[in-house]
Parts: structure tokens; C-alpha cells; sequence
């Protein structure tokens, strides 16, 4: 395994830096798909008044995750070799797991995102990135707009460097983001397993509001580049978010492992959790830091899923960020 601090220290750097999007590979054939587009289902008010201390508790290790019975069905379903169900207690093609490492102090330009689902209290992970509106954050799809059609999701806010304090209660130094607009390839809302969306897909952007002193969200944490088409296999991917279940799912967590071709997705061996989806998968182009993907899913105990983000994807960042 790549020494974490090694390749943490780029991060912390980038995130005052101004960096734009990049492809240092040919994209697929075709032209590109126009973006599934909304708006916030509820008012920017109400979205920041909703989060109570106790109802970002509750949704702390929780997470509307397209995972069941600790796999991602859409993953097993897809003709991959050797399955998740193989993998279990063993190696994956890149080696064997590797766990987490608690991210101290967190790095703001990562944070946690609480929305409901159906009514209920959910969390996963998201990334912010160098925009041009400054306020655009990377994340799964289905964090979004949820995993199958009767899915109906609301309150959604961003909370960058989102952490436990030294009293026990969890901290928001930077504050937080109301979501403005989203975006997401159409593709993902195709049924793909058991009537649920297609991961393959599982990925998006939004839009957040100012803060009420008119910060916008790189003014206050910075962000990382977004890059797109890049090869499979990356010597050093690192994964950051906020895991759930055996973690705590109040802290920052973050992990480096090289990446390998998995079927429809990219993975590598950084054991993530619930509450992982959407994390950043970032990689260091000439000295920068980017967004090569973000978790969709695995089996929580081998390896976890990323979709490979193409000229669709550059399409749902640059609608994006000019909202």
C-alpha cells in the first residue's frame, strides 16, 4: 500500500488552487448525452433549518445505498468475474483489502451530505469542485435522486470537513450548503437490477446556494479538478468520505490504493461502508489534484465500485457549474 501521508499532502494544498477540467484520454465514440437535470425539492431555508443536531444523527450511519445484504446487486448482476459473493474473505484481482485511516484534521474540500429518502433521515459523501459558479459538489447518483422511481428525495445539504469535536459533538467549521440544482446521466435511471437504477451510471453534480454572507462554497473550502476518460488502472487512487457501520460516520476517513478494471466499473481494495457513496476518488495529475470517479458501491469488505466517468460525465460537470 502507497504510504497515506505521502499522497495527502497534495490534498491539502489543492484546495486553495484553481484548477479546471482535463481528459488525458480518448473519449468513447459518440456524441454525448444531454443531462437529467432538477431543481431542489424544497427551499434553501428549509433544507438548513431541517438538519437538527438529532437528525443528522440519526442519519450518520445510514444511507440510501443501491447495496443489499452487504453486496451491490447491480455490480453481481452484471456478468463480473470472479462475483462480489466470490470475493468475500478473499483477495480481489488488486490484492487484499485495505482499511481506512481517519483523516485528522479533515480536509474541507470532502464532506458529508444529508438528505431524506422517503421521509427518512440519510447520509452519504460528497466532493467539491474547482467551478465556475464555485459551488458545484460531486457525488453518487443515487444520493441524489435515490436508487428507483418512487424514490422521492429532499432536504439535501453539503457539509464540508464535517467532523467529531474534541467535546464529543459533531463539528461544522465551514459551515453549510443548500443544494441548488442537480444533474446526472440519463442512463442511470434505467432499470438495470430488480428495478433499481443502473450504477454503471452512478454518478452526478449539484448545485448549492451561497452562504448568507454570500460566500460560496470554494471561496470557503477550495476544490479539486475534474478530469475525465482517464485509464482504468491508476498507480495511487485515494478514496475520502464519511463511512458508517464499523466506522463512526462522523468522521472523515480516507484511503490509497492503486485501481483496477472491474467489469462495467473501475475498483480498488479500500474497504468503504455505508454512508461511503458518493465519496471523492481523487488522483494527482502533474502536480494537481483531480476527481478521477466516486464510490457507487462493493461488498464492504474486499473492494469498492466506481463508475468510469467519460464525456457524459464532463457534460454533467459543466451544466453544472454554470448554474
Amino acid at each position: 500500500m502507497i504510504g497515506l501521508q505521502k499522497f495527502r499532502t497534495p490534498l491539502l494544498l489543492v484546495a486553495t488552487a484553481c484548477l479546471t477540467s482535463t481528459s488525458y484520454a480518448t473519449a468513447h465514440a459518440g456524441p454525448p448525452t444531454p443531462p437529467a437535470h432538477g431543481k431542489a425539492a424544497v427551499s434553501k431555508n428549509s433544507a438548513l433549518t431541517y438538519w437538527t443536531p438529532q437528525r443528522m444523527q440519526a442519519a450518520e450511519k445510514t444511507e440510501g445505498s443501491p447495496k443489499k445484504s452487504g453486496q451491490a446487486p447491480a455490480l453481481q448482476s452484471s456478468g463480473l468475474t470472479p462475483t462480489a459473493t466470490q470475493f468475500l474473505s478473499n483477495e480481489t484481482p488488486g490484492g487484499p483489502p485495505v482499511p481506512l485511516a481517519l483523516q485528522s484534521p479533515p480536509n474541507p474540500v470532502f464532506g458529508k451530505i444529508f438528505y431524506t429518502k422517503n421521509g427518512e433521515e440519510k447520509a452519504c459523501s460528497g466532493t467539491a469542485l474547482a467551478s465556475a459558479n464555485q459551488s458545484t459538489v460531486w457525488t453518487a447518483a443515487h444520493c441524489i435522486v435515490g436508487t428507483r422511481p418512487d424514490d422521492a428525495i429532499a432536504n439535501l445539504i453539503f457539509v464540508p470537513g464535517y467532523s467529531n469535536g474534541d467535546d464529543g459533538r459533531a463539528q461544522e467549521p465551514w459551515g453549510r450548503f443548500a443544494m441548488k440544482t442537480w444533474n446526472i446521466n440519463p442512463a442511470y435511471l434505467q432499470p438495470a437490477f430488480e428495478g433499481a437504477y443502473d450504477t454503471k451510471y452512478d454518478y452526478g453534480a449539484f448545485s448549492v446556494h451561497p452562504q448568507s454572507d454570500g460566500a460560496t462554497l470554494t471561496q470557503r473550502v477550495g476544490g479539486v479538478g475534474f478530469t475525465y476518460s482517464q485509464p482504468d488502472e491508476q498507480p495511487t487512487a485515494q478514496v475520502t468520505g464519511y463511512p458508517g457501520v464499523k466506522y463512526d460516520g462522523v468522521n472523515q476517513y480516507t484511503c490509497a490504493d492503486p485501481t483496477y478494471s472491474y467489469g462495467s466499473w473501475v475498483a480498488n481494495n479500500c474497504i468503504t461502508q455505508s454512508g461511503s457513496s458518493g465519496s471523492g476518488i481523487t488522483i494527482n495529475i502533474n502536480g494537481g489534484t483531480y476527481l478521477f470517479s466516486n464510490v457507487t458501491g462493493g461488498d464492504a469488505q474486499t473492494y469498492a465500485a466506481y463508475p468510469r466517468l467519460d464525456e457524459n460525465a464532463y457534460n454533467v460537470y459543466k451544466k453544472t457549474q454554470n448554474e
